[in-house]
This record gives C-alpha cells, structure tokens and sequence, in this order.
C-alpha cells in the first residue's frame, strides 16, 4: 500500500533526519557549542507567506546571510508557505545548494531580473493540464501568473529531489484544506504537508507516499495512477493566495475580462499583454483601468458578446503560435474550459487518497473517507506560517526561528500559531499581548521561551533596526514591496535581500545562544 495511517515519522524522513543530525553536531562544534550525538536538537526554519515575489527573495536573503554567518548547517527543517515555497523550489534543484548558498541567489538574482515568459510554453502546458478532469484554476495560475514572476518552468518532481547525503535542511512544503479551514480553522485536519517522502494530514497522520498524491485512489488501493505534480505546479498549489478572498476573486476576475476585452479591441499582443498584467498589479495604474472598463463588463446583454470576442481574439491572436504545437485540439477547446474556470473559481482539487479507506480504529473523520475529492489551497489563509508541521510531536522541534515576511501585523502568524496550539493541546510557549505601537514599529528579533516547549525566535521582516527606528521608513518599504506586485527591479531585488540578511545579522549571537539553549533542552528531555 501506499497509504500510511500513523503520526509517527515514515522511514524516509527518519532515514534523513538521521543523516542530518551528523552534519548539525559538526555545525554546533563549530560554533562552539558541544553536544553530543544523542542531544542534536532538530531547529526548524519558518519562512511565511508575504505578498509572493516578497517572500520569495526575502527567504532567499534569510537563507544566503544564515549560510553566511554559519548558521543553516545546523537547520534540520525548512518549512516554507506560500511565496516562501517559491524560494524552496528553486533551491532543491541542487543537492547541496546550501553549500554555495551565494551562488544559488546569484541565479535567482539573475533569473527574476531578466528571465522571461515563455508563452508557447504556457500555451502547451495549458492545452495538456486541460485534458485531467481536475484541471482547474491552480494549473492556469501556475502556468501563467507563478511562471510569470519566478521566470522558469520546473517540470522536475519534489520526490526526484533527493539528497542522500542530507547536505540541505529537510523540506516541508504547506497547505491547507479549504473546507476544512472554512469550517473551523483550529480544525487539526487543516494543515496538509507535502515532503519528498509523503503528502498528507500531518494532524491525523495520514499520508500518502508522495509520487502517488494525485492518483485516483478506493479502499486504499489505487484505482487510476496519476502522473506526480511537478514543481511548478506545487509552486501554484503552495502560492495560490487568489483562491478564496472574495474581494481578491473580483479583482482577478475583472483583470483578466479587461485582458481579454483589450485583446479582442485593440488586437494586442498577448506576449506584451502578459507582461503588462503584471506592471497593473501595482495599485494605481489598476484602479483607473478598472473604474473605466469593468462596469461595461458586468452589463448582462453584453455577456454572450463578451464571450464571442474572447473566444475570437484568442483564436485570432495565437492562431500563428498554436499551430507550432497544437494537435487535434483547437484553442477554442481550451478558452471555453478557462471562461468556465474564470466563473466557477476552483483551485487545488486533487483526488482524495483516503477515500473509502479502511479504517479500523476510528480516528479518521467521516468526510476524509467518504469524499472524492479533496481541495487544497495557499496555507496564508490560516496561520500564514508553518508552526503545525514542524510541531508535530515525532519531529521534537526545540527551536524555532520564524522568518515573518508579511507587511500587515508583524505578530499575526505567531499569535494564531498560539491559538491553534492551545485548541489542539500542543506544546507551545505564551505569546504577550503586544501594543499597537510595538505592531506598526517593531524590532527585528522577538524570543519566546516556554517551559517545555519549543522555543521561538520571532523576526518581522521590515522593523526598527533596519529602519533606523522610522516609523515612514517602514512604511514606505512596505509600499515598496506591496503584496500582488509582480515585478522588481533588480536594485528593489538587491535592496530587499540586504533587508533580509541584515535581520539575521543583527541577531547572530543571539540566535547562537538560542541554539545553545535548545541542546540543553535536548539534553534534559533525554533524561526524563
């Protein structure tokens, strides 16, 4: 079978972990901190969602500046969530990026400041996820919006990236049940993780071996094999921040009927189009455009013309490029399944692998076993950050450092992560309340300890150490780097990486004191 039932850790992620820790004990003597085989402490990194593009090179600066300062050899976990996953993916394409963390931002660096869109690309991996009966909407917003910003199209599989070595912290890639979420998002059946040994419900511990999440699965045996996401559309599923808010679906709704409509009116090339979509993401250049085009388009006797036109303004724009690589399958096909798509809005629909499982011992929930299907989305729409799955209790986390790349309150995700533990009886230190002050000008590094619990090093991305205390300073940095921008210029790239690595710099000696104190908290729970 490749279904497991158990909270404990698979015999992969054991195997790994195990590796690791000899690399993590040399780490640590280095840094002048001895521990003995037996006392390695598992610290996890949590790089949380922010605005895409933002946390994408804020993770990457993080990561470069803790390989820097010696620090990423003793990370035993690197959890990322939405935008953070984009970094992730990138990364793994070499088995020991972390080596030569410089030169793997170096690339990064270069790739997002002057990569490009790949349009016949996109066309045709379109045309070819059509074809599933899950396609839906994250296939599109992986093919066009994440290939548009991260400029590459990675067709590798997280289960191929393998690093028998251990050379690099062990990836935990997360999302969340939408359904679930909806219901209650305390729910311990919310958080799924996706590694590249397993994929699952790590609150109920059930996993499904990872090449095999996707195939159509009955009673625990598979029924139709399914080819396994590759990396690109994992970089979708992760980052997928447009698939539930109500207000971001009207936005992204009219922005792509005004595409269309500019399309079949002005006859522009979509190529330039795509790039301008991207260039509309900042505020102001959108809302005149919306205020003067949408109305039109919500005009019900305009409706089936509208469609016409869209239908014929693709056709006519990419007749000359589809015929390059289009085979018994029209453009037309295709528009009308994404027209549909556009209206119903369905992200991350994948087949559930524990439909119909049989289960003996009663501690799966109903709806896991009688649904077909399951739907998964970006996990900012719970915590914004990964503390459910570096907190499962076989992991035995002891420290964790929260990278925190949002420009909203920079203590949300580890207030909600203190919430969620508290529902769900895990171990997890007090969070004080914090002042509206403190919010709109905080410092760069915060440390919760707990009395047996793991301990957490909090570091908001734009904060006072950085900004030399100014409260407009960090305003206009998060202005800067607004959520939904598509697009940096390479000295915004340059400016936000230096952001990034001077948080971890300040705050070296006391992260090394903080990893010093977890081995004497390994130490003491050996004893016990």
């Amino acid at each position: 079978t490749y279904i497991r039932v158990s909270k404990t850790l698979c015999d992969g992620e054991t195997k790994a972990i195990q590796k690791r820790k000899i690399k993590i004990q040399k780490a640590l003597s280095d840094l002048k901190i001895s521990c003995e085989s037996d006392c390695v402490p598992p610290i996890a990194v949590l790089g949380s969602g922010g605005g895409g593009l933002r946390a994408m090179v804020a993770l990457m600066g993080t990561l470069t500046e803790l390989g820097a300062q010696n620090l990423l050899d003793t990370i035993m976990y690197l959890c990322g969530v939405s935008g953070s996953t984009w970094c992730m993916t990138s990364l793994y394409h070499n088995q020991t990026w972390s080596s030569d963390v410089e030169k793997a931002e170096t690339e990064m660096v270069q790739r997002l400041t002057t990569g490009s869109f790949n349009l016949q690309k996109a066309l045709a991996r379109i045309i070819e996820a059509e074809k599933d009966e899950n396609f839906f909407f994250t296939d599109v917003f992986a093919t066009t919006v994440v290939h548009g910003i991260v400029k590459q199209v990675d067709e590798a599989f997280l289960s191929k990236k393998t690093d028998d070595e251990m050379n690099n912290p062990y990836p935990i890639f997360a999302v969340v049940d939408k359904e679930q979420r909806q219901k209650d998002e305390h729910n311990k059946g919310v958080w799924f993780e996706i590694t590249r040994h397993e994929a699952g419900y790590s609150g109920y511990g059930a996993f499904v071996e990872t090449p095999f999440f996707g195939s159509r699965f009955s009673g625990g045996n598979v029924e139709e094999p399914k080819y396994e996401m590759d990396m690109l559309y994992l970089q979708g599923l992760c980052g997928s921040c447009f698939a539930d808010l109500p207000y971001i679906l009207g936005i992204v709704l009219n922005y792509y009927r005004v595409l269309f409509l500019q399309l079949y009116l002005c006859s522009i090339n979509l190529q330039s189009q795509f790039s301008f979509i991207l260039q509309l993401l900042g505020p102001q250049h959108y809302q005149a455009e919306m205020l003067t085009t949408v109305p039109l388009l919500f005009d019900i006797k305009l409706q089936n013309l509208y469609i016409a036109a869209l239908i014929s303004a693709f056709n006519e724009t990419l007749k000359e490029e589809a015929k390059t690589f289009v085979k018994n399958k029209t453009i037309q096909d295709c528009l009308n399944k994404l027209i549909d798509l556009l209206f119903d809005w369905i992200w991350g629909t994948k087949h559930n692998f524990l439909y119909k499982y049989p289960e003996y011992e009663n501690t799966l929930p109903d709806y896991l076993l009688n649904n077909e299907k399951i739907y998964l989305e970006d996990a900012g729409f719970a915590i914004n950050c990964g503390y459910p799955l570096v907190l499962r209790p076989d992991r035995g986390v002891q420290l964790i450092l929260s990278f925190d790349f949002g420009i909203a309150d920079p203590f949300e995700t580890v207030t909600k992560a203190a919430k969620y533990c508290e529902k769900n009886n895990i171990p997890f230190p007090p969070i004080p309340p914090v002042s509206e002050e403190e919010k709109n000008c905080p410092s760069s590094c915060y440390i919760f300890p707990g009395e047996n619990t793991p301990t957490v090093m909090h570091f908001p991305l734009f904060n006072k150490d950085s900004c030399e205390s100014n409260n407009e300073k960090i305003e206009e940095l998060k202005n800067i780097y607004r959520t939904a921008k598509g697009i940096y210029s390479e000295e915004e790239v340059d400016d936000l990486l230096e952001v990034a690595k001077n948080n971890v710099r300040k705050n070296k000696d006391k992260i090394i004191t903080g990893m010093q104190n977890a081995v004497e908290a390994e130490r003491k729970k050996k004893k016990q």
